[in-house]
């Protein structure tokens, strides 16, 4: 919760878009679902634009995270970013519906990241496993 921030603390790690580039706005209609019947409201069908096949340069900034936190934070951050480049991960509206597929055009390497990767299972108490880490 620290690491990404929840309705009571911030987060340590900030997110920010700094350009745009490619892709163009795709149209997807919705209806807007009746809670009573579990039908569609006629009357409330919306649209929405979503970005297509753009490139966002995203930086992370980490200036925040107490010294003796970095390494797990770090860790954390380098598994969430593989899981997000891999599928494992979607963001955005309409995840749940296959939208939100987002890559990560350069993955961290998990060899550089290992240490940190370490030192997250350590904060959270679990051994370190042996076998079977993707790189």
């Amino acid at each position: 919760c620290r690491a990404f921030g929840n309705e009571e603390w911030a987060g340590w790690v900030r997110v920010r878009v700094d350009s745009l580039a490619g892709g163009s706005p795709v149209p997807f209609d919705h209806v807007a679902i009746d809670r009573f019947t579990g039908g569609a409201r006629d009357s409330l069908k919306f649209d929405t634009l979503a970005g297509g096949a753009g490139r966002w340069s995203i930086c992370l900034d980490m200036t925040d995270v107490p010294t003796s936190d970095r390494d797990w934070v770090m860790g954390l951050l380098a598994l969430t970013l593989g899981d997000l480049h891999d599928g494992r991960v979607r963001g955005g509206h309409g995840a749940a519906r296959g939208h939100g597929r987002l890559v990560v055009a350069r993955p961290p390497a998990f060899a550089e990241l290992e240490p940190c990767v370490r030192a997250l299972w350590s904060q959270v108490g679990v051994p370190f496993p042996t076998q079977g880490v993707a790189s």
